[in-house]
């Protein structure tokens, strides 16, 4: 089985509430390959809806106020999805998946890499969801580097940077028997969108 990460980038608001929205399975943000019946399961943290996006607005008028300039179409968030081969999940029902001890543990090692990875302070949502056919976590994050700047290259930007994040990633949840997938394979590599839409 394999540990899997993606990181996609949101440019603006809209987009934004729209993830949150998802994630939060507010109401009008219809998702259809969703099970209604396990969706209060999901659990969720950090600040959704208006709160989320003054949340960034305040972070964005904070970095012009340093002297950086944020142009219009800059990315104002990275939305990291990660979860794990389904095939790790066969055999167990839907509605058992969200108690099994390795998942829980999962969960708590994704969330502890990606405010490591990305700054604690710049995780702004993280939510699971087991109302699906492959549990899976986002992650909503602020991106602003150590030194202040918003910068979602020095991020998450380029292959290299994205095989680095990729093992990483793979090697806080190897002990669970996941394993990351073949580092430069041929094999091509998915937007979130795209990759989200198979789970």
């Amino acid at each position: 089985s394999f540990a899997i990460m993606r990181v996609g980038r949101i440019s603006d608001m809209g987009k934004l509430s729209a993830a949150s929205n998802h994630n939060a399975r507010a109401p009008g943000s219809a998702v259809p390959n969703a099970d209604p019946a396990l969706s209060s399961s999901n659990p969720l943290a950090g600040s959704t809806g208006k709160a989320l996006l003054d949340t960034v607005r305040a972070r964005i008028d904070a970095c012009r106020a340093r002297g950086e300039r944020v142009r219009s179409n800059s990315v104002i968030a990275l939305e990291v999805v990660m979860t794990v081969s389904p095939e790790w999940f066969a055999g167990i029902d839907a509605s058992e998946r969200a108690n099994l001890p390795d998942w829980a543990v999962f969960q708590k090692r994704a969330e502890a890499w990606v405010r490591k990875q990305f700054g604690d302070k710049n995780l702004l949502q993280f939510a699971a969801h087991y109302d699906e056919s492959t549990p899976h976590i986002h992650a909503l994050v602020f991106p602003e580097t150590a030194d202040g700047r918003m910068s979602a290259k020095e991020l998450a930007g380029g292959p290299a940077k994205m095989r680095d994040l990729q093992s990483s990633f793979a090697a806080a949840v190897a002990d669970l028997g996941l394993q990351r997938g073949v580092e430069k394979s041929k094999a091509k590599h998915q937007s979130v969108k795209k990759f989200y839409a198979q789970l």
